[in-house]
């Protein structure tokens, strides 16, 4: 779960929690200690911000995405591209 912060906290560091919802983290607003609000990044897709928020999936730790290397294809015949393609029809 995300971290929790009371109305008053949220009115005093409003630009360093913000910074910290910005950096992917879920915030959940309290009054009386009980939650009225939850803070999330514009960043995330809404489905993606509730898994965040009951902590079944981590947001990432870095700005960067990860990229598999290109699966070549040995020997003679058609390319990766042509067999999707194939598939496609």
């Amino acid at each position: 779960m995300g971290k929790t912060v009371g109305i008053r906290e949220l009115k005093n560091n409003a630009s360093r929690i913000i910074e910290q919802v910005e950096a992917g983290e879920t915030i959940t607003i309290t009054r009386r200690g009980k939650p009225v609000a939850t803070m999330v990044s514009t960043d995330v897709p809404p489905g993606l911000a509730s898994l965040i928020a009951d902590g079944t999936v981590r947001p990432p730790q870095s700005r960067t995405r990860f990229v598999p290397k290109p699966v070549k294809l040995r020997g003679p015949g058609p390319t990766a591209s042509e067999y999707v393609s194939e598939g496609r029809r």
